[in-house]
């Protein structure tokens, strides 16, 4: 993952020294380079435009991917945070309709689609990602996050500033901010277990929802959704599409799964035993890759479940690793876990310590199972809960 940072004001200064230390903030999200740069102009009104970017080198190592970058053609800047799967396809798009690259980055490709096809060019990620895009012809601000809101992007406004960061706490660390709870994130994180967007658990601080895009310019804010997972037709699907459904689901997951192996670093699996993870380092096995996989193995029998994890990675020859863990281990890791957080979760302990080994062990990037139960209806609530709810409506006078 980066992290990206930045800051809008009218009539004023970008003051350098916080757009350093935000900027900074971010360091363990981008550990590989760093870069900032404070645009100004002063028609049609005096402006200036702060962005910072830290990065976690994953595709193009090279400084032709340092951030943040401008398009020497059209003078527009990108700070961005993500990747995009099919950014070599889109590549030799623009290049059949003239573009011209100096880099093999992916956030040269996405900073030249803008250029051509303006927030058009959303309609042509596949990916994960949370971008800022200053355009300087039309001296507004671009923000977007991907479809399903993989990467965070917050933002807020204080004053004659304007700000956005990959993390709350780097709003916060501005001094920029009141340090306040919101009710409503409040009530979510005890409902739910989490804060859901836009509402965040800090007052005057919004996220950015998956699926949008958003303008600034001249002061003002105009969100617009772009993806939606629900089909315009509100008629339930027949017989026909199920089955179709059905069919098309393991061609889609083994499509998915090999977009997300471009990398020019190794990647590793989360592998817990269960469906979702076995069924990753499966396809990845039919694909004719061997990647590293990481469990976590509980000291305590009552909660080891290593063999499913063991019986998987012989299975399909990975160069596996695990993470012996006690409940001791567990304890003392909430406190680095919590710190590491940016907002609150009921959940995540059990995520932090593999991420955390499987980085020291050299490891950037990692698929997971992890939303495979949301998709696919695994969790025992899917079922009892409805059951629950028609209880009620029968009963209720």
């Amino acid at each position: 993952m980066c992290g990206i940072f930045g800051i809008i004001t009218r009539n004023g200064a970008v003051p350098p020294e916080l757009l350093e230390r935000a900027t900074a903030s971010l360091a363990h999200r981008g550990p590989d380079d760093s870069g900032t740069v404070i645009i100004r102009q002063t028609s049609p009104e005096p402006l200036e435009v702060g962005l910072g970017n830290r990065r976690l080198a994953v595709l193009d190592l090279s400084p032709q991917g340092h951030q943040p970058m401008q398009d020497p053609e059209t003078g527009n800047w990108i700070a961005y945070n993500g990747e995009i799967y099919n950014f070599h396809e889109i590549r030799r798009k623009l290049e059949q309709q003239g573009a011209a690259f100096r880099g093999h980055s992916d956030t040269e490709v996405v900073l030249k689609a803008y250029g051509k096809w303006g927030q058009e060019c959303l309609s042509y990620l596949r990916g994960m990602f949370a971008l800022a895009i200053w355009d300087a012809r039309r001296h507004r601000l671009f923000l977007a996050r991907d479809p399903v809101g993989i990467k965070p992007l917050y933002y807020c406004t204080s004053g004659n500033y304007f700000l956005f960061a990959s993390e709350i706490r780097t709003l916060l660390g501005t001094g920029l901010m009141k340090r306040l709870l919101d009710g409503a994130g409040v009530l979510n994180y005890l409902t739910f277990g989490s804060a859901y967007d836009p509402i965040t658990m800090i007052e005057g601080i919004s996220a950015l929802q998956a699926g949008h895009y958003a303008f600034w310019q001249q002061g003002a804010l105009q969100k617009h959704s772009y993806w939606d997972p629900i089909p315009d037709s509100s008629s339930a699907p027949s017989e026909a599409d199920r089955k179709k459904l059905q069919s098309n689901v393991a061609a889609t997951l083994y499509e998915s799964i090999q977009m997300q192996m471009v990398s020019d670093v190794p990647v590793g699996v989360f592998l817990s035993g269960g469906i979702d993870s076995s069924s990753i380092v499966a396809l990845l096995h039919k694909a004719g890759l061997k990647p590293s996989t990481f469990s976590v193995v509980f000291r305590e029998s009552d909660h080891n479940e290593a063999q499913f994890s063991r019986f998987v990675a012989r299975s399909f020859g990975t160069e596996h690793q695990e993470i012996l863990v006690s409940v001791h281990d567990a304890r003392e890791a909430i406190s680095p876990a919590l710190g590491a957080a940016d907002q609150p979760s009921i959940d995540g302990l059990n995520t932090y310590l593999i991420s955390r080994q499987t980085r020291a062990a050299g490891i950037k990037v990692a698929l997971t199972g992890l939303g495979g139960d949301e998709i696919f209806g695994g969790y025992s609530s899917f079922r009892t809960v409805p059951d629950m709810e028609r209880f009620v409506r029968r009963w209720s006078f």
